[in-house]
């Protein structure tokens, strides 16, 4: 889906979107303080731009069940007028790689975040987009932005 077609479907759910039982709710779990008040509004995991369809439809749940697990409000389904989008460009890197720049949109469209990662995939691992890729981008993304959201640095990542 082109990019600016995600934005405008993340602004009518923004737009139109009422108070559920969701992670949004009081009914959802108990989440961290941050600084920016991110974690508590909740983040909508918009997607990733010039990714495989396969590899965005699967990274999109899967990053948000990490943000979720890590105490961060997030869906790839639902989002409030004060929710932060997170959005995403893929792109080749001049080595040949893949790099995903991350972005956090604040609901007055100001960047709150940015991130970049290194794809640990190239070729057809890329394109064919797998659910294991999808886990290995989520896992570290998660952690990371979890970390910018609270304004402390990453803990380091387990070993394999």
């Amino acid at each position: 889906m082109p990019r600016l077609a995600r934005i405008a479907a993340a602004a009518l759910l923004l737009a139109g979107c009422q108070a559920r039982p969701h992670v949004f709710s009081p009914d959802g779990p108990a989440l961290a303080d941050g600084p920016g008040g991110v974690d508590k509004v909740g983040v909508f995991v918009a997607g990733v731009d010039g990714a495989p369809e396969a590899l965005d439809a699967a990274l999109r749940p899967a990053l948000a069940a990490r943000l979720v697990a890590l105490g961060v409000a997030a869906s790839d389904r639902s989002a409030h007028r004060a929710s932060y989008i997170l959005e995403a460009q893929a792109r080749t890197a001049p080595d040949g790689g893949r790099v995903v720049s991350w972005r956090l949109v604040d609901a007055d469209a100001e960047i709150a975040a940015l991130m970049e990662q290194a794809v640990p995939a190239a070729g057809a691992a890329w394109e064919d987009g797998g659910p294991e890729l999808a886990a290995a981008l989520a896992g570290e993304a998660a952690r990371r932005l979890a970390a910018l959201i609270r304004d402390a640095p990453p803990a380091p990542a387990p070993a394999a």
